[in-house]
């Protein structure tokens, strides 16, 4: 049986509640509502698929209760290792010289609209200073879809689930570039602390009866954790191969 050491990370963030909407209609157009806590940071992400012909931008995300200049949404680029921190603001303009506004919308730090266009499955942490709820609006998928992402090998990487249900983790796959042990999920916590998952090539229902699953998300022994990732719920994730991460539908 496999013993590997269980990674942790502590984070002194914050915590969050949430609560899904209902769906307009299957396939065609939905939105998922969450409260966030005000004074907390939170992994988030956006969890629809969207077409070829289909763009979702940063400004699609609202808040029922922001605040001008404080409220942030940050954006981690793998491939630099650095940071994009994006403002809230309750009157963003369309560019600094024309001052023509949109009214409520996220900018840099002059207020000035960023136009950033997000991919299924883009994650970000998000902090707002009351207590508000954010609406993430998106295409909902078919039953049979299926998404597919990349990692690049040992980069971690900030991603969200691309469904707007609840998924078990057990339903992210890495197939054949998937190591043993090696490669890793980070989850926050409600209580400030980070949960890490490890990917096996075999992990096992209990350790005491070793009953295989085949590949799967288990503690430092192998053993199968079940967790849930709320919808919108982002995670870190880092492989030691290229990798392609595919999340099958629960729809």
């Amino acid at each position: 049986m496999k013993k590997l050491a269980m990674l942790s990370c502590v984070a002194a963030l914050g915590a969050v509640a949430f609560a899904t909407q209902p769906l307009e209609s299957a396939n065609i157009v939905g939105y998922v509502t969450y409260q966030l806590k005000g004074g907390a940071q939170e992994v988030r992400g956006v969890p629809f698929l969207t077409t070829g012909t289909t763009s979702f931008s940063l400004q699609d995300i609202k808040l029922s209760n922001g605040t001008d200049g404080t409220d942030i949404v940050m954006f981690w680029d793998p491939a630099t290792r650095t940071w994009e921190t994006i403002q809230h603001w309750n009157e963003a303009y369309e560019t600094l010289e024309s001052e023509e506004s949109i009214g409520e919308g996220w900018g840099d730090g002059e207020g000035t609209l960023v136009n950033k266009t997000m991919t299924p499955g883009t994650a970000f942490w998000i902090k707002t200073l009351n207590d508000t709820s954010v609406t993430i609006p998106g295409q909902v998928v078919a039953a049979t879809d299926a998404s597919n992402m990349k990692t690049k090998g040992g980069l971690q990487d900030l991603i969200a689930g691309v469904f707007p249900v609840a998924l078990n983790i057990q339903d992210i796959s890495l197939g054949a570039n998937g190591t043993d042990g090696t490669d890793i999920i980070m989850l926050w916590n409600a209580d400030r602390t980070w949960t890490t998952i490890q990917h096996w090539n075999e992990a096992y229902e209990t350790l005491e009866s070793e009953e295989s699953i085949g590949e799967g998300w288990g503690d430092g022994e192998g053993t199968l954790i079940q967790k849930t990732l709320d919808p919108a719920q982002g995670f870190w994730i880092k492989t030691l191969n290229d990798c392609t991460i595919t999340f099958k539908s629960p729809l």
